[in-house]
């Protein structure tokens, strides 16, 4: 009978005790997501904030995306977080920060690792100008112009409903038009349109840089839709399923694809932030991705 008591004794010892460690565990993992999710908060901030500056600076010295790139990587082909944050620190404050707080270097090389999409310690011009280009989508067809004034003006070519172009310049004012200098991604050709007509006709509109995707596709990882001999089982490894409604973000316009005839663009996806090239058009003319 004694051994049991004793017994029931220690069992029950033993369950409070590990009560007192499951409570420990959870309260441990509850300060860790807590922390994870400030950590995220704070980082994601600073990285806000990096990019205000940037735009600011980059309006102020009317620099493009490209040539701000080449200040900041110091004339090489990509740059690290070092540099990244040795230029912004420098960098004139902006309006919305606060008076006052100062975000000190370290901070910068945190908001990094948003920027750094690919994880690869470094940064592409590629991926710099994705983040900074203003980009906007033709809602109505317009023209494309060779200089601001209408007066006169020679047709580049007519932009399209459903296309989108770089705003490299503006909004200018021709009259009581509100006109933009821009870049069309279908082809390149730069020139001058109107963002809205005199009559509250609007032929631009925020946006150009999602996708959504029409039809099943695939992601992977390379431009060449075998991807190379040379990388096969990596790229099998990295390729994945797009299904119909998943959103994609632009990082290199779509271009032909040599010898497949598919149009390939590269893009992000929003649900997991893969990188990767997506075939946007078929040889036959079969739509799998679309502007959104």
């Amino acid at each position: 009978n004694w051994v049991k008591v004793e017994k029931t004794k220690l069992v029950a010892q033993k369950k409070n005790v590990d009560n007192i460690i499951t409570r420990a565990k959870s309260a441990i993992l509850s300060f860790k997501a807590q922390a994870s999710k400030q950590d995220q908060a704070e980082v994601q901030a600073f990285f806000t904030t990096a990019m205000a500056r940037l735009r600011a600076f980059m309006a102020s010295e009317k620099l493009t995306p490209a040539e701000l790139f080449k200040k900041v990587a110091g004339g090489v082909e990509t740059f690290d977080k070092e540099k990244f944050a040795a230029f912004l620190v420098k960098a004139p404050k902006v309006e919305s920060e606060k008076e006052g707080e100062d975000i000190a270097e370290e901070d910068f090389v945190r908001a990094f690792s948003t920027l750094d999409e690919e994880k690869s310690g470094s940064v592409s011009d590629e991926t710099f100008v994705a983040s900074l280009r203003k980009l906007m989508k033709v809602i109505k067809d317009v023209a494309l112009t060779e200089t601001l004034s209408l007066t006169d003006a020679k047709s580049v070519r007519r932009l399209e409903i459903g296309e989108a172009v770089e705003v490299l310049e503006g909004p200018a004012k021709e009259g009581e038009l509100s006109r933009v200098r821009a870049k069309a991604l279908k082809d390149d050709l730069e020139g001058w349109v109107s963002v809205a007509g005199t009559a509250g006709t609007n032929f631009l509109e925020e946006g150009g840089g999602v996708f959504k995707v029409v039809k099943e596709t695939i992601m992977t990882e390379c431009f060449e839709i075998d991807g190379g001999s040379q990388v096969g089982s990596k790229v099998k490894e990295s390729t994945r399923k797009l299904k119909p409604g998943e959103l994609l973000e632009v990082r290199s316009w779509g271009k032909k694809q040599d010898g497949t005839g598919l149009t390939r663009m590269k893009c992000k996806a929003k649900a997991d932030g893969m990188i990767g090239w997506v075939t946007t058009l078929g040889n036959t003319g079969v739509k799998f991705c679309e502007l959104v």
